[in-house]
C-alpha cells in the first residue's frame, strides 16, 4: 500500500469544506462513473471516511475538516504507488480550486 498524507489551509470554515466535499463526490461520480465503483462514505462528526474502487483497484482514507484547515489521508493499492506523485498533485490542486 502506498499512503498519502495531505494537509491544505483555507479560509472556509468546517461547514464550507463539508458541503464543497459533498459536492466534490457527486461530481467526480458523475465525471468518472465508468471508472468508479463501489462506493462508501460517512460523515463522523468532522471526519470523512471514504473508500471506493477505481478500475478495480481499491482505495480507501479519511479527510478530517476543521475550521480553516483539512487533512487528507488515503490509502492507494501498491500499483498505484507509481503515480502517487501524480496523484498528490491532482488532489493539491483540486483543493486550492475548491477550499480557497
Amino acid at each position: 500500500m502506498a499512503n498519502i498524507e495531505l494537509t491544505h489551509n483555507t479560509s472556509l470554515s468546517a461547514e464550507e469544506i463539508k458541503q464543497k466535499a459533498e459536492g466534490l463526490i457527486r461530481d467526480a461520480l458523475k465525471e468518472y462513473k465508468d471508472k468508479i465503483s463501489d462506493v462508501r462514505q460517512e460523515w463522523r462528526d468532522d471526519t470523512l471516511f471514504f473508500s471506493f474502487k477505481v478500475m478495480g483497484f481499491s482505495v480507501s482514507g479519511e479527510t478530517i475538516v476543521q475550521d480553516h484547515f483539512l487533512t487528507i489521508k488515503a490509502k492507494l493499492p501498491f500499483a498505484a504507488m507509481f503515480f502517487r506523485g501524480k496523484i498528490e498533485e491532482k488532489i493539491r490542486d483540486k483543493a486550492r480550486e475548491l477550499f480557497p
